[in-house]
C-alpha cells in the first residue's frame, strides 16, 4: 500500500467522522429543543393540576356548607379548610409586610 493511498483513506475516514459529528450535533440540538418543549408542557400541566386541585377543594367546602347541621364531620372539615385559608392569608400578609 502506498503512502498516498494511506493518506487518502485517512482523509476519507476523517471526512466521515466530521460528517458524523455534524449529524450528532444536529441530533443533539433537535433533542434539546424537544426537551425544552416537553418541560414547558410539563410546567403547564402542573399549573393545570394545581388549579384543578384548588377547584376540588372549593367544591368540597361548598358541599360541606350545604350539608345539614347534623353532619358534624362536614362542618369540621369546613372549619379546618377555613382555618387553613386564614393561616395562608396571614402568611401572605406577613410576607407583604416584610
Amino acid at each position: 500500500m502506498s503512502e498516498g493511498h494511506s493518506i487518502l483513506r485517512i482523509e476519507e475516514k476523517l471526512q466521515r467522522l466530521i460528517k458524523k459529528g455534524q449529524q450528532l450535533q444536529e441530533e443533539n440540538r433537535s433533542l434539546n429543543e424537544l426537551i425544552s418543549g416537553q418541560q414547558a408542557a410539563l410546567v403547564a400541566k402542573q399549573k393545570q393540576i394545581q388549579e384543578l386541585e384548588e377547584k376540588i377543594a372549593l367544591l368540597k367546602i361548598a358541599a360541606a356548607a350545604q350539608q345539614p347541621a347534623g353532619k358534624e364531620g362536614a362542618a369540621k372539615e369546613m372549619r379546618q379548610r377555613i382555618q387553613e385559608y386564614i393561616q395562608e392569608i396571614d402568611r401572605c400578609i406577613a410576607m407583604l409586610s416584610s
